[in-house]
């Protein structure tokens, strides 16, 4: 084999496995894991030492209640990347899980020889037997998704990073709700914003601001999040026009619903994906009962100074370096977001860690930028 076939192999190689983890981290976070774990061992099959599929692998098995089938997964995965902070507690989470606690002591003290520390680390070690003691208490992490205390919050798949660092997209990092470091919860794979989602639902129901006869609409709906809403909500449905299982299969530019047909909805990332943003939120604006409520969030970059749309570009390629995903079509600027949703009639409430407050959004891995957008008709 000459070398240039070589190194064409390598490259077909790279972009099956680059696919491959696209499609397996989609799954794993809508809760698919069984097509999750197989896409995984395709990856493992072509790369034995990847990392990231390595330590997702693990994950799901300590998600499925078998850590002890995922500690190979996750020694390997530091084999191949001692430095990722986030394998070293996984790994040291699932011998905790899996009973062996001299093991996970012992792991924890060589993950602190290789630098790990911060909150999260003394948090981990207070919790094994024989832990340390007499150390203040830390705040818990939490997800009002799943109902967990003290859960692990996974980074960012490194798909998004490798993408934007492969099409130039300038603004990676830079949204005002995505946490790089603490994107998804280990239990049950709610995003950052979703956690911060339902605990605002959750606080509106003790208010009595929603009730279990609220009629609410879910767009896009996320796999744990609406598992959640759906136990919350006696009246609630679901919505898209690509995906399979949804109530309602519509273009949410032109819906079949009657005016005021819904109380509360839940639009997320919805907005960057649909050819006219404005006859999106005219349509949601028609559907929602005066009175009525919503989440409407969509991808917002801090310091960008105007929103940045382009109809002409529809290939993969322009779309990652203009817009960060090669399925979106606009990138959000934060006054010109606010003012197109104002200019449809809706009210905006922008709630940040001023409204929440600081240990909440620590507590659910959040970075400080976040904006919870609410709107009312």
């Amino acid at each position: 084999m000459t070398i240039e076939s070589e190194n064409s192999l390598a490259e077909i190689q790279l972009q099956v496995i680059g696919q491959a983890l696209h499609k397996a981290l989609e799954h794993h976070q809508a809760g698919q894991l069984h097509e999750a774990e197989k896409l995984y061992r395709v990856i493992l099959q072509i790369q034995p030492r990847h990392p990231n599929a390595n330590h997702n692998l693990g994950v799901l098995f300590i998600q499925v209640e078998r850590p002890e089938t995922g500690l190979p997964f996750f020694t390997a995965a530091l084999d191949a990347d001692p430095t990722c902070g986030q394998y070293w507690l996984s790994y040291i989470d699932a011998l905790h899980q899996a009973g062996q606690i001299e093991s996970a002591r012992d792991v924890l003290a060589l993950a602190r020889q290789h630098g790990l520390e911060g909150g999260d680390v003394d948090a981990l070690e207070a919790r094994l037997p024989g832990g340390q003691t007499g150390i203040a208490e830390q705040p818990q992490s939490y997800c009002p998704v799943c109902g967990n205390n003290q859960v692990n919050f996974l980074p960012l798949p490194e798909f998004y990073r490798e993408g934007s660092r492969l099409y130039g997209f300038a603004h990676f990092g830079k949204g005002e709700m995505i946490s790089l470091d603490n994107y998804s919860c280990d239990r049950c794979g709610a995003s950052d914003r979703e956690r911060l989602y339902a605990l605002w639902v959750d606080r509106q129901l003790k208010k009595n601001v929603l009730s279990r006869s609220t009629r609410a609409l879910h767009f896009a709906p996320e796999e744990a999040l609406s598992k959640r809403l759906k136990q919350l909500f006696n009246n609630y449905q679901t919505a898209d026009l690509g995906m399979r299982h949804v109530d309602h299969r519509v273009d949410i530019q032109d819906m079949p619903f009657a005016d005021g047909s819904y109380d509360f909805f839940i639009w997320s990332h919805v907005l960057e994906h649909v050819e006219s943003d404005d006859l999106a939120i005219k349509e949601l604006y028609r559907v929602t009962q005066a009175g009525g409520c919503g989440i409407l969030v969509a991808p917002i970059i801090v310091g960008l100074a105007k929103t940045v749309e382009d109809p002409s570009v529809t290939d993969a390629a322009g779309r990652w370096k203009l817009f960060g995903q090669d399925d979106h079509v606009r990138l959000y600027a934060h006054d010109d977001y606010v003012r197109k949703i104002r200019s449809h009639g809706f009210c905006v409430a922008e709630l940040g860690e001023e409204y929440f407050g600081r240990e909440v959004f620590r507590s659910l891995g959040l970075t400080r930028t976040s904006i919870l957008y609410v709107v009312s008709k």
